[in-house]
């Protein structure tokens, strides 16, 4: 009887420290969850036999924000969710282990969990393997992926902002008007910074060059565009109204008064795009632009031909209405960089001889101004045909840009090297239709092209 008490308790010895036995020989890393490209937390992961372990504490409170309810007793993990919410239970194959995942009270998985000390609270938590969680959560409609350190989860609600931005996309015939209202405020600079040399004791020669600028100005553009299908290929045919318009009792850097009146410029912008080809008209013709085009093109090999990336937005929320959602986000500055990096280095490239500006330095401009840029946007996306379209979009934005970094990097120079600060608020309002109208091509493009009719 000793001797099977004492294996008993050698026994439980053994249960008891191993799992610190598991915990020491696995490499514990800071992680991290995301939620419709909001920071939820940072949790400390496990890797153990090259399996990934995530604290369960931290995803449940990520599923409280999509409403789904979960209780965790020590052995199950009882998720719940809405009447509402589409659930699939198909192909169930529970598996082993000793701990119990049930979906809406049924038995959906079986996964062989760690405890281990969270090094954020140093309490003990339980650990669950991140790939299975994630097959429960496609199950109730939560995308999931990851990538060795970041969480990233989507909402079905996000997804459905997604897909409408595709449909938009791929749509064969769209129509949009817009509105463009932009606010600049200059502040002049008593001195002159030459393109690419930096400041010493904050002067440069002084003294004004160039001619001389507003302080204040707004700049209106009205905008609309018609998509359709020209030969088998996309084609775009855009219109811009602008107006630039300095205010009343605004001055130039020099001093004088600049005038209130509409600055000259084209009554209106035609541009017309097919395929990766692009021409405009600003009065005198269709041109082709074969620099536009090469930037087209850049820009279409980093749209994915997929899915939609919303990089660019962040904390997005959605409120469902009798026709679809309506989001709310805020700009996210990286993510923008992300996208944008790739296609303004190709720029530079191109231009590099030219403009004497590196593909380094054009991805320091861009990210010292998405730096000084915030802003939100409003989405409204209704369900037509028995898929979701983008409708409505309302975008606020403002910068604050100390120009003095920008001439430093060799960016700007000439009449803007009068300015030390430059301040931008702009306002965006866009209307999208769906109708069956057929593009027609403008008269007058140069037969440059083949694919051209």
């Amino acid at each position: 009887m000793k001797r099977h008490l004492a294996a008993a308790a050698a026994a439980g010895i053994v249960t008891m420290f191993g799992i610190t036995g598991v915990a020491s020989a696995s490499t514990v890393q800071t992680g991290s969850i995301v939620l419709d490209n909001s920071n939820i937390s940072a949790p400390h992961k496990i890797v153990y036999d090259s399996t990934t372990y995530m604290p369960i504490w931290y995803v449940m409170r990520t599923l409280d924000k999509l409403n789904i309810q979960s209780v965790w007793n020590g052995s199950e993990w009882q998720l719940t969710t809405a009447s509402t919410a589409p659930v699939n239970l198909a192909n169930i194959h529970p598996g082993t282990g000793n701990v119990s995942i049930y979906v809406n009270d049924i038995l959906v998985q079986k996964v062989a969990s760690i405890v281990a000390v969270d090094p954020a609270s140093g309490q003990k938590t339980t650990y669950m393997p991140i790939w299975y969680v994630m097959q429960i959560l496609n199950r109730l409609g939560v995308y999931s992926n990851w990538n060795g350190w970041k969480w990233n989860m989507e909402s079905p609600a996000v997804q459905v902002l997604a897909n409408a931005f595709m449909n938009t996309e791929k749509a064969p015939y769209s129509q949009f008007t817009g509105d463009i209202h932009e606010l600049v405020q200059i502040q002049p600079s008593t001195t002159t910074i030459q393109p690419g040399v930096t400041p010493q004791n904050g002067n440069s020669s002084s003294g004004s060059s160039g001619s001389a600028m507003p302080t204040q100005m707004t700049i209106d553009m009205k905008i609309q565009s018609q998509s359709g299908i020209v030969n088998n290929q996309r084609a775009m045919l855009i219109t811009i109204t602008p107006t630039i318009t300095p205010l009343p009792g605004s001055t130039g850097t020099s001093g004088q008064p600049s005038g209130t009146g509409p600055v000259a410029l084209p009554s209106t912008i035609h541009i017309y795009i097919q395929g990766t080809q692009v021409w405009m008209n600003q009065g005198q013709g269709w041109q082709a632009l074969p620099q536009s085009q090469a930037l087209l093109q850049k820009i279409q090999s980093q749209i994915p031909g997929s899915q939609i990336n919303l990089a660019s937005l962040k904390n997005i929320q959605s409120t469902a209405t009798p026709s679809g959602y309506t989001y709310t986000a805020q700009l996210n500055p990286a993510g923008i960089a992300g996208v944008l990096g790739p296609i303004m280095q190709s720029v530079a490239s191109q231009a590099s001889s030219a403009s004497h500006v590196s593909p380094a330095q054009i991805q320091a401009i861009l990210t010292t101004i998405l730096s000084h840029m915030a802003g939100s946007m409003t989405i409204d996306v209704q369900t037509s045909t028995g898929q979701p379209l983008v409708t409505e979009e309302q975008m606020q934005m403002s910068m604050d840009l100390p120009l003095s970094q920008l001439f430093s990097m060799g960016s700007l120079g000439g009449s803007m090297a009068q300015a030390s600060d430059i301040k931008v608020n702009e306002s965006m309002s866009v209307s999208y239709t769906y109708n069956s109208t057929p593009l027609t091509p403008p008269t007058g493009l140069p037969q440059n092209s083949a694919s051209m009719p």
